[in-house]
Protein backbone atom coordinates (compact mmCIF):
# COMPACT_ATOMS: atom_id res chain seq x y z
CA UNK A 1 0.00 0.00 0.00
CA UNK A 2 3.00 2.57 0.92
CA UNK A 3 4.30 2.13 -2.80
CA UNK A 4 1.52 2.28 -4.15
CA UNK A 5 0.88 5.66 -2.52
CA UNK A 6 4.24 6.52 -3.39
CA UNK A 7 3.66 5.82 -7.11
CA UNK A 8 0.58 8.00 -7.48
CA UNK A 9 2.16 10.82 -5.42
CA UNK A 10 5.29 10.79 -8.10
CA UNK A 11 2.59 10.04 -10.77
CA UNK A 12 0.67 13.45 -9.54
CA UNK A 13 3.73 15.23 -9.51
CA UNK A 14 4.96 14.90 -12.98
CA UNK A 15 1.69 15.45 -14.30
CA UNK A 16 1.37 18.92 -12.42
CA UNK A 17 5.00 19.91 -13.97
CA UNK A 18 4.50 18.64 -17.25
CA UNK A 19 0.73 20.90 -17.13
CA UNK A 20 2.51 24.09 -15.89
CA UNK A 21 5.79 23.58 -18.35
CA UNK A 22 2.91 23.24 -21.31
CA UNK A 23 0.52 25.90 -20.47
CA UNK A 24 -0.78 28.12 -23.14
CA UNK A 25 -2.66 31.46 -23.54
CA UNK A 26 -4.43 33.18 -26.01
CA UNK A 27 -5.82 36.75 -26.27
CA UNK A 28 -9.22 37.73 -28.68
CA UNK A 29 -9.51 41.48 -28.76
CA UNK A 30 -11.61 43.80 -31.41
CA UNK A 31 -10.03 46.98 -32.91
CA UNK A 32 -13.37 49.23 -34.02
CA UNK A 33 -11.99 52.50 -35.49
CA UNK A 34 -15.20 54.89 -36.17
CA UNK A 35 -15.55 58.80 -37.73
CA UNK A 36 -17.79 60.77 -35.38
CA UNK A 37 -20.70 61.30 -38.45
CA UNK A 38 -20.06 57.82 -39.85
CA UNK A 39 -22.58 55.29 -39.26
CA UNK A 40 -20.34 51.87 -40.56
CA UNK A 41 -17.26 51.84 -38.59
CA UNK A 42 -13.86 52.92 -40.88
CA UNK A 43 -12.35 49.34 -39.86
CA UNK A 44 -12.56 46.82 -37.66
CA UNK A 45 -10.36 43.94 -36.52
CA UNK A 46 -9.95 40.78 -34.80
CA UNK A 47 -6.54 41.06 -32.99
CA UNK A 48 -5.20 37.76 -32.12
CA UNK A 49 -2.26 36.73 -29.35
CA UNK A 50 -1.15 33.23 -29.02
CA UNK A 51 1.31 32.30 -26.26
CA UNK A 52 3.22 29.10 -26.04
CA UNK A 53 6.56 28.70 -23.97
CA UNK A 54 8.72 30.82 -26.07
CA UNK A 55 6.34 31.05 -29.47
CA UNK A 56 4.39 33.96 -29.76
CA UNK A 57 1.82 34.39 -32.74
CA UNK A 58 0.41 38.00 -33.48
CA UNK A 59 -2.82 37.34 -36.40
CA UNK A 60 -4.75 40.95 -37.63
CA UNK A 61 -8.07 39.62 -39.61
CA UNK A 62 -9.24 43.06 -41.15
CA UNK A 63 -12.17 44.47 -42.50
CA UNK A 64 -11.68 47.87 -43.95
CA UNK A 65 -14.80 49.78 -44.71
CA UNK A 66 -15.69 52.97 -47.75
CA UNK A 67 -11.83 54.00 -47.59
CA UNK A 68 -11.80 54.32 -50.88
CA UNK A 69 -8.30 53.54 -52.38
CA UNK A 70 -6.03 51.12 -50.48
CA UNK A 71 -2.39 49.56 -50.81
CA UNK A 72 -2.88 45.93 -52.03
CA UNK A 73 -0.07 44.05 -52.26
CA UNK A 74 0.28 41.18 -55.74
CA UNK A 75 3.11 39.53 -55.93
CA UNK A 76 5.90 40.87 -52.71
CA UNK A 77 4.93 42.61 -49.67
CA UNK A 78 8.38 43.86 -49.76
CA UNK A 79 8.34 45.76 -53.29
CA UNK A 80 6.73 48.83 -53.63
CA UNK A 81 5.92 48.17 -57.29
CA UNK A 82 3.56 45.47 -55.96
CA UNK A 83 1.37 47.86 -54.02
CA UNK A 84 -1.57 48.80 -56.60
CA UNK A 85 -4.49 51.19 -55.66
CA UNK A 86 -7.60 48.73 -55.31
CA UNK A 87 -10.85 50.59 -55.80
CA UNK A 88 -13.78 49.98 -53.42
CA UNK A 89 -17.09 50.49 -54.58
CA UNK A 90 -18.66 52.69 -51.60
CA UNK A 91 -20.64 50.38 -49.24
CA UNK A 92 -18.36 47.80 -49.64
CA UNK A 93 -15.71 45.70 -47.20
CA UNK A 94 -11.99 44.80 -47.76
CA UNK A 95 -10.79 41.58 -45.57
CA UNK A 96 -7.69 40.20 -45.25
CA UNK A 97 -5.44 39.25 -42.86
CA UNK A 98 -1.36 39.55 -41.43
CA UNK A 99 -0.06 37.37 -39.33
CA UNK A 100 3.79 37.48 -37.30
CA UNK A 101 5.30 34.76 -35.26
CA UNK A 102 8.23 34.86 -33.75
CA UNK A 103 9.67 31.37 -32.28
CA UNK A 104 12.71 31.63 -29.87
CA UNK A 105 12.53 28.25 -29.44
CA UNK A 106 14.04 27.38 -32.93
CA UNK A 107 15.24 30.42 -33.88
CA UNK A 108 12.17 30.94 -36.40
CA UNK A 109 10.62 34.39 -37.31
CA UNK A 110 7.45 33.96 -39.34
CA UNK A 111 5.25 36.74 -41.37
CA UNK A 112 2.60 36.27 -44.03
CA UNK A 113 -0.32 37.90 -45.68
CA UNK A 114 -4.08 36.58 -46.97
CA UNK A 115 -3.31 39.72 -49.42
CA UNK A 116 -1.01 37.68 -51.45
CA UNK A 117 -1.05 34.14 -50.34
CA UNK A 118 2.81 34.47 -49.76
CA UNK A 119 5.05 33.87 -46.41
CA UNK A 120 8.50 34.52 -45.19
CA UNK A 121 10.05 32.31 -43.09
CA UNK A 122 13.87 32.66 -41.47
CA UNK A 123 16.51 32.26 -38.50
CA UNK A 124 15.26 34.70 -36.38
CA UNK A 125 18.73 35.63 -34.36
CA UNK A 126 20.71 35.88 -37.85
CA UNK A 127 17.32 38.13 -39.32
CA UNK A 128 18.40 40.27 -36.08
CA UNK A 129 21.51 40.90 -36.60
CA UNK A 130 21.37 41.43 -40.41
CA UNK A 131 19.04 44.41 -39.49
CA UNK A 132 21.07 45.67 -36.64
CA UNK A 133 22.73 49.20 -38.26
CA UNK A 134 26.27 49.31 -38.20
CA UNK A 135 27.79 53.11 -39.22
CA UNK A 136 31.16 51.64 -38.73
CA UNK A 137 31.81 49.00 -40.30
CA UNK A 138 33.33 51.55 -43.01
CA UNK A 139 34.87 54.18 -41.20
CA UNK A 140 35.96 52.85 -38.26
CA UNK A 141 35.67 48.82 -37.92
CA UNK A 142 37.27 48.43 -34.29
CA UNK A 143 34.13 50.32 -33.21
CA UNK A 144 32.13 47.64 -34.86
CA UNK A 145 33.79 45.10 -32.74
CA UNK A 146 33.48 46.31 -29.31
CA UNK A 147 30.78 45.92 -27.14
CA UNK A 148 28.61 48.25 -26.68
CA UNK A 149 28.00 50.18 -23.28
CA UNK A 150 24.44 51.62 -21.96
CA UNK A 151 23.57 54.33 -19.42
CA UNK A 152 22.54 53.66 -16.07
CA UNK A 153 19.06 54.25 -15.41
CA UNK A 154 20.12 56.78 -13.10
CA UNK A 155 21.85 58.65 -15.97
CA UNK A 156 19.53 58.46 -17.97
CA UNK A 157 17.02 59.83 -15.44
CA UNK A 158 19.06 63.10 -14.41
CA UNK A 159 19.56 63.58 -18.55
CA UNK A 160 16.20 63.84 -19.02
CA UNK A 161 15.32 65.77 -15.94
CA UNK A 162 17.84 68.88 -17.04
CA UNK A 163 15.97 68.81 -20.47
CA UNK A 164 12.66 68.69 -19.15
CA UNK A 165 13.89 71.28 -15.92
CA UNK A 166 15.07 73.68 -19.59
CA UNK A 167 12.01 72.69 -21.65
CA UNK A 168 8.95 72.29 -19.23
CA UNK A 169 7.61 75.94 -20.12
CA UNK A 170 7.89 75.59 -23.89
CA UNK A 171 6.15 71.82 -23.65
CA UNK A 172 3.38 73.82 -21.69
CA UNK A 173 2.31 76.20 -24.56
CA UNK A 174 1.90 73.04 -27.18
CA UNK A 175 1.21 69.85 -25.51
CA UNK A 176 -0.67 69.82 -21.73
CA UNK A 177 -0.82 65.27 -20.10
CA UNK A 178 -3.04 64.90 -17.63
CA UNK A 179 -3.30 61.34 -15.60
CA UNK A 180 -5.41 59.53 -13.03
CA UNK A 181 -6.35 55.89 -12.14
CA UNK A 182 -9.97 55.44 -11.66
CA UNK A 183 -10.94 55.14 -8.40
CA UNK A 184 -13.27 52.32 -8.99
CA UNK A 185 -13.45 48.56 -10.59
CA UNK A 186 -15.62 47.52 -13.55
CA UNK A 187 -16.31 43.85 -14.29
CA UNK A 188 -16.48 42.97 -18.00
CA UNK A 189 -17.74 40.31 -19.84
CA UNK A 190 -16.80 37.87 -22.50
CA UNK A 191 -16.84 34.81 -24.34
CA UNK A 192 -15.17 33.20 -21.96
CA UNK A 193 -16.27 34.73 -18.22
CA UNK A 194 -16.66 37.87 -16.66
CA UNK A 195 -13.14 39.79 -15.33
CA UNK A 196 -13.03 42.73 -12.96
CA UNK A 197 -10.44 45.81 -14.01
CA UNK A 198 -8.98 48.48 -12.95
CA UNK A 199 -9.21 51.55 -14.93
CA UNK A 200 -6.40 54.56 -15.87
CA UNK A 201 -7.26 57.90 -17.92
CA UNK A 202 -4.87 60.04 -19.51
CA UNK A 203 -5.48 63.21 -21.40
CA UNK A 204 -3.41 65.10 -24.15
CA UNK A 205 -3.91 69.14 -24.70
CA UNK A 206 -2.39 69.57 -28.12
CA UNK A 207 -2.37 72.77 -29.56
CA UNK A 208 -1.63 72.89 -33.39
CA UNK A 209 -1.92 76.89 -33.75
CA UNK A 210 0.43 79.82 -32.14
CA UNK A 211 2.34 79.94 -29.74
CA UNK A 212 -0.08 83.26 -28.45
CA UNK A 213 -3.26 82.36 -26.23
CA UNK A 214 -5.00 84.10 -28.57
CA UNK A 215 -3.98 81.88 -31.38
CA UNK A 216 -4.00 78.42 -29.86
CA UNK A 217 -6.34 75.62 -31.38
CA UNK A 218 -6.16 72.86 -28.96
CA UNK A 219 -7.06 68.74 -29.89
CA UNK A 220 -8.27 66.85 -27.05
CA UNK A 221 -6.42 63.40 -26.85
CA UNK A 222 -8.31 60.82 -24.40
CA UNK A 223 -7.17 57.87 -23.53
CA UNK A 224 -8.88 55.07 -21.28
CA UNK A 225 -7.70 51.81 -20.59
CA UNK A 226 -8.90 48.88 -18.16
CA UNK A 227 -6.34 46.03 -16.84
CA UNK A 228 -7.48 42.67 -15.23
CA UNK A 229 -5.64 41.65 -11.94
CA UNK A 230 -3.09 38.88 -12.05
CA UNK A 231 -4.64 35.88 -13.47
CA UNK A 232 -3.16 32.40 -14.53
CA UNK A 233 -1.29 32.60 -17.79
CA UNK A 234 0.22 36.46 -16.96
CA UNK A 235 3.49 34.26 -16.21
CA UNK A 236 3.93 33.37 -19.93
CA UNK A 237 3.87 36.81 -21.04
CA UNK A 238 6.23 38.24 -18.50
CA UNK A 239 8.19 35.37 -19.51
CA UNK A 240 8.04 35.88 -23.65
CA UNK A 241 8.70 39.56 -22.97
CA UNK A 242 11.99 38.95 -21.22
CA UNK A 243 13.37 36.47 -23.53
CA UNK A 244 12.76 39.17 -26.26
CA UNK A 245 14.78 41.44 -24.44
CA UNK A 246 17.35 38.83 -23.65
CA UNK A 247 17.80 37.94 -27.23
CA UNK A 248 17.74 42.00 -28.03
CA UNK A 249 20.62 42.37 -26.35
CA UNK A 250 22.59 39.96 -26.36
CA UNK A 251 23.39 40.87 -30.24
CA UNK A 252 23.56 44.62 -28.96
CA UNK A 253 20.43 46.22 -30.89
CA UNK A 254 19.41 48.18 -32.10
CA UNK A 255 22.48 49.70 -33.61
CA UNK A 256 26.30 49.65 -33.40
CA UNK A 257 26.54 52.94 -32.18
CA UNK A 258 26.05 54.32 -28.59
CA UNK A 259 24.66 57.45 -29.47
CA UNK A 260 21.70 55.56 -31.49
CA UNK A 261 20.70 53.20 -28.93
CA UNK A 262 20.62 56.18 -25.92
CA UNK A 263 18.61 58.33 -27.96
CA UNK A 264 15.31 56.71 -27.45
CA UNK A 265 15.66 56.14 -23.68
CA UNK A 266 17.59 59.41 -23.17
CA UNK A 267 14.71 61.14 -24.52
CA UNK A 268 11.61 59.13 -22.95
CA UNK A 269 13.06 60.36 -19.96
CA UNK A 270 12.49 63.81 -21.24
CA UNK A 271 8.61 63.21 -21.19
CA UNK A 272 6.44 64.49 -18.87
CA UNK A 273 6.11 62.50 -15.60
CA UNK A 274 2.24 61.66 -16.35
CA UNK A 275 3.18 59.77 -19.12
CA UNK A 276 5.81 57.66 -17.10
CA UNK A 277 2.92 56.83 -14.70
CA UNK A 278 0.40 55.92 -17.56
CA UNK A 279 3.61 53.67 -18.51
CA UNK A 280 4.03 52.04 -15.24
CA UNK A 281 -0.08 51.02 -15.04
CA UNK A 282 0.91 49.00 -18.36
CA UNK A 283 4.42 47.66 -17.27
CA UNK A 284 5.30 48.32 -13.67
CA UNK A 285 8.43 48.70 -13.16
CA UNK A 286 11.18 46.18 -10.61
CA UNK A 287 10.78 45.24 -7.63
CA UNK A 288 6.49 44.74 -8.24
CA UNK A 289 6.32 41.37 -8.62
CA UNK A 290 4.23 42.42 -12.03
CA UNK A 291 7.20 44.33 -13.50
CA UNK A 292 7.00 44.29 -17.19
CA UNK A 293 3.34 43.14 -17.82
CA UNK A 294 0.33 45.43 -15.88
CA UNK A 295 -2.12 42.52 -16.83
CA UNK A 296 -4.47 41.67 -19.54
CA UNK A 297 -6.14 44.40 -21.58
CA UNK A 298 -10.07 44.09 -21.42
CA UNK A 299 -10.58 47.77 -22.69
CA UNK A 300 -8.60 50.41 -23.95
CA UNK A 301 -10.29 53.52 -25.46
CA UNK A 302 -8.48 56.76 -27.71
CA UNK A 303 -11.00 59.40 -29.53
CA UNK A 304 -9.55 62.32 -30.53
CA UNK A 305 -11.46 65.73 -30.85
CA UNK A 306 -10.22 67.94 -32.84
CA UNK A 307 -11.29 72.05 -32.57
CA UNK A 308 -14.83 72.87 -33.58
CA UNK A 309 -13.68 73.95 -37.78
CA UNK A 310 -11.44 71.20 -38.27
CA UNK A 311 -14.22 69.23 -36.58
CA UNK A 312 -16.64 69.91 -39.22
CA UNK A 313 -14.25 69.35 -41.91
CA UNK A 314 -12.74 65.91 -40.81
CA UNK A 315 -16.42 64.73 -40.11
CA UNK A 316 -15.69 64.62 -36.60
CA UNK A 317 -14.33 62.44 -33.73
CA UNK A 318 -11.96 59.66 -34.52
CA UNK A 319 -12.44 56.98 -31.64
CA UNK A 320 -10.34 53.60 -31.67
CA UNK A 321 -11.41 51.13 -29.22
CA UNK A 322 -9.85 47.92 -28.27
CA UNK A 323 -12.08 45.20 -26.24
CA UNK A 324 -11.64 42.10 -25.41
CA UNK A 325 -13.65 38.72 -26.65
CA UNK A 326 -11.82 35.70 -25.19
CA UNK A 327 -9.12 34.86 -23.20
CA UNK A 328 -8.53 31.29 -22.33
CA UNK A 329 -5.67 28.75 -21.68
CA UNK A 330 -6.35 25.95 -24.52
CA UNK A 331 -3.35 23.82 -25.73
CA UNK A 332 -2.66 25.46 -29.06
CA UNK A 333 -1.05 22.85 -31.60
CA UNK A 334 2.23 23.32 -33.57
CA UNK A 335 0.27 24.48 -36.77
CA UNK A 336 -1.07 28.07 -34.79
CA UNK A 337 2.61 28.89 -35.37
CA UNK A 338 3.32 28.20 -38.66
CA UNK A 339 2.51 29.81 -42.43
CA UNK A 340 -1.21 28.47 -43.38
CA UNK A 341 -1.24 25.79 -46.01
CA UNK A 342 -1.30 27.01 -49.27
CA UNK A 343 0.98 29.73 -49.34
CA UNK A 344 4.26 30.53 -51.40
CA UNK A 345 7.39 31.02 -49.56
CA UNK A 346 9.07 33.95 -50.41
CA UNK A 347 13.30 34.46 -50.35
CA UNK A 348 14.07 37.21 -47.80
CA UNK A 349 17.67 37.26 -48.89
CA UNK A 350 17.40 39.87 -52.25
CA UNK A 351 14.83 41.93 -50.18
CA UNK A 352 17.09 42.44 -47.66
CA UNK A 353 20.28 43.09 -50.78
CA UNK A 354 18.29 45.69 -51.92
CA UNK A 355 17.59 47.44 -48.27
CA UNK A 356 21.19 47.10 -47.75
CA UNK A 357 22.31 48.62 -50.99
CA UNK A 358 19.78 51.51 -50.45
CA UNK A 359 21.18 52.54 -47.01
CA UNK A 360 24.93 52.51 -47.99
CA UNK A 361 24.07 54.49 -51.19
CA UNK A 362 22.08 57.16 -49.41
CA UNK A 363 24.53 57.25 -46.61
CA UNK A 364 27.10 57.50 -49.39
CA UNK A 365 25.62 60.44 -51.33
CA UNK A 366 24.51 62.33 -48.05
CA UNK A 367 28.46 62.40 -47.20
CA UNK A 368 29.17 63.80 -50.58
CA UNK A 369 26.99 66.27 -50.76
CA UNK A 370 28.06 67.22 -47.06
CA UNK A 371 31.53 67.57 -48.06
CA UNK A 372 30.72 69.49 -50.80
CA UNK A 373 29.48 72.15 -48.63
CA UNK A 374 32.09 71.79 -46.32
CA UNK A 375 30.11 69.70 -43.51
CA UNK A 376 32.29 66.53 -43.63
CA UNK A 377 32.27 64.43 -40.17
CA UNK A 378 36.02 66.10 -39.54
CA UNK A 379 34.72 69.43 -39.87
CA UNK A 380 31.71 68.79 -37.65
CA UNK A 381 33.85 67.50 -35.21
CA UNK A 382 36.39 70.24 -35.24
CA UNK A 383 33.99 72.95 -35.04
CA UNK A 384 32.02 71.30 -32.09
CA UNK A 385 34.70 70.85 -30.54
CA UNK A 386 36.06 74.49 -30.66
CA UNK A 387 32.43 75.45 -29.84
CA UNK A 388 32.09 72.97 -26.63
CA UNK A 389 34.14 75.40 -24.32
CA UNK A 390 31.46 78.36 -25.09
CA UNK A 391 28.38 76.48 -24.43
CA UNK A 392 26.39 74.99 -21.29
CA UNK A 393 27.35 71.58 -21.03
CA UNK A 394 29.17 71.31 -24.21
CA UNK A 395 26.02 70.32 -25.93
CA UNK A 396 27.10 70.08 -29.48
CA UNK A 397 30.56 68.06 -28.16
Amino acid sequence: MKNRFSFWCAAVAVLSVAGVARADLSWEHTITVRLGKVKQPLARVKMYNNWSGERHRLLLKYALSDLGRIPRPNTSIFESSAFTPTPLVAGSTHYGSLGFVHRFDDDRFVAYTSEARMFISEPLRPLLKRLRFDPWKKRAFQLSKEAIPAFSLEQRRRLGREVRAVSAPYVRKVWRTYFRPLNRTRTFQHATGSTPGHGYRMTWLINGGGMNASDAQWVKVSFEWWLASELAGDELVRHFQQTVRENLQSIGWPSASLWINETLPILWQTLPEELHQAAKTLMPQSPSPRAGFGGTPLLMSLTVEPPAMQRVAFGGDLRIDIALNRRDAKVLGPKVFDAPDGYERMPLDPQLKRFENMIESTTARLEKENEALGLSWQAWHQSSAALAPLLPLGLLY
